[in-house]
């Protein structure tokens, strides 16, 4: 297969996986059926783990992917199926049960295909592309003083906060540890302009972590880097603190508080609820629970904002541990592994906004990332080393590595 095609394809199946995972109608949840948006939907994710399929096949070298993330995902979807056969609701939640693992079939083809160091960056690419263009075609309502959501496609401002911010780590990471150009520049300052627009509070926090994270990890600073950090400070300090524009970010016009966090905590209290004798609390009710019934308002039902809270409802106390011990252990790896702060970063942003925002549990951005990293993290050591060639050398042409050193010193 041609060089050029190896290198663009990864590009353009994530941006087909990427594209098929996003809402495409707004306020629309699967509960069974099918209709031209939904076999739309399914043949492209079919076609996406094809490609990524042919082009693992194909590729040169290959990485050897883990298999825990794929065990611990089966165990989640087991324990939500348990709990759909239970309350008798199983048509929808196979159909999104297959999808899961359709997608990650797909990620696992991808980055078997990619056995490098930068695995990660199409994904990042295709994330950037699909959430500037739904940010562009949202600018009318932007101009109008509504906040940044999508047109095409119809992307909620949480959703392209997520599909933005993500990129934007990314570049934050590359100009901090002093690979900064000014096109890397601009195009954070694009992808932070259309975070703030979005006006995403958990987005900007995490964010803000994240880019912490990275700069106290940083052992050595290149001056200019800390000159703009610096001017950078000096800029933004005053306009926090003399301006409304925290607060308005804060309170938000027409929230509510943020100690009911919205309505959120309605539906919440309704899962966290369950009477501990049913089967909803152990193994929840199915993949297919989005929302649920709430009482006293005059609206019938609400939103399960929260991957935690999802995952509670979709699979119980038992498929809530699975998650758990998935993300700790997954975060605890980044941590003891990484050569610098990338991928704790990342995992910090993807984890904080899972508790207020939902994804982990079901096709969408954030559980794409989520698998991705964890099949990158998990990484055997070995394969992880010979997949990194040393400086000067690459795969083919290294000098083989000695057994042990020389000990034996040379005849006079």
């Amino acid at each position: 297969m041609n060089a050029w095609i190896l290198r663009a394809a990864p590009y353009a199946i994530w941006l087909l996986l990427l594209g098929s995972t996003v809402a495409w109608r707004k306020g629309f949840y699967y509960d069974g059926g099918a209709d031209g948006v939904v076999l739309a939907k399914a043949a492209c994710q079919a076609l996406a783990c094809l490609l990524a399929f042919a082009l693992a096949a194909r590729a040169p070298q290959r990485r050897k992917i883990p298999g825990r993330p794929f065990l611990l995902l089966f165990l989640f979807v087991s324990v939500s199926l348990l709990g759909a056969v239970a309350v008798g609701d199983i048509g929808a939640s196979v159909v999104l049960a297959a999808r899961l693992l359709l997608v990650a079939a797909t990620v696992g083809f991808l980055l078997a295909a990619s056995p490098t160091p930068s695995a990660l960056k199409p994904l990042l690419v295709a994330m950037a592309i699909v959430g500037l263009v739904s940010a562009a075609t949202g600018l009318p309502g932007l101009l109008a003083g509504q906040r940044l959501s999508g047109v095409i496609p119809p992307l909620r401002p949480n959703a392209i906060a997520m599909l933005c911010g993500v990129p934007a780590i990314a570049l934050a990471h590359s100009i901090l540890r002093g690979k900064g150009t000014f096109a890397r520049v601009s195009f954070l300052g694009i992808l932070l302009g259309a975070v703030l627009a979005t006006e995403s509070r958990t987005a900007l926090l995490g964010l803000a972590l994240a880019v912490a994270l990275i700069v106290l990890a940083l052992r050595r600073m290149r001056r200019v880097v800390a000159v703009g950090l610096l001017g950078l400070g000096t800029v933004m300090l005053p306009a926090l603190l003399y301006t409304p524009a925290l607060m308005n970010m804060v309170m938000r016009p027409g929230s509510a508080s943020l100690l009911t966090l919205n309505s959120r905590t309605l539906a919440w209290e309704t899962v966290l609820d369950t009477p501990a004798r049913t089967w909803e609390r152990w193994v929840g009710g199915g993949l297919s629970i989005k929302t649920v019934a709430v009482e006293g308002q005059y609206w019938d039902s609400q939103v399960l904002d929260s991957s935690w809270i999802s995952a509670l409802a979709q699979a119980g106390v038992l498929g809530t541990l699975v998650l758990a011990v998935w993300a700790l252990s997954l975060l605890s790896r980044s941590l003891r592994r990484a050569p610098d702060s990338f991928l704790p970063a990342m995992l910090v942003f993807l984890l904080l906004r899972s508790f207020l925002e939902n994804g982990l549990t079901e096709v969408s951005t954030s559980f794409l990332l989520f698998f991705a990293m964890s099949l990158v993290v998990w990484e055997p050591r070995a394969e992880a080393a010979d997949t990194a060639p040393a400086r000067g050398y690459t795969a083919v042409n290294r000098p083989p590595i000695p057994v042990m050193p020389q000990l034996v010193k040379a005849p006079r």
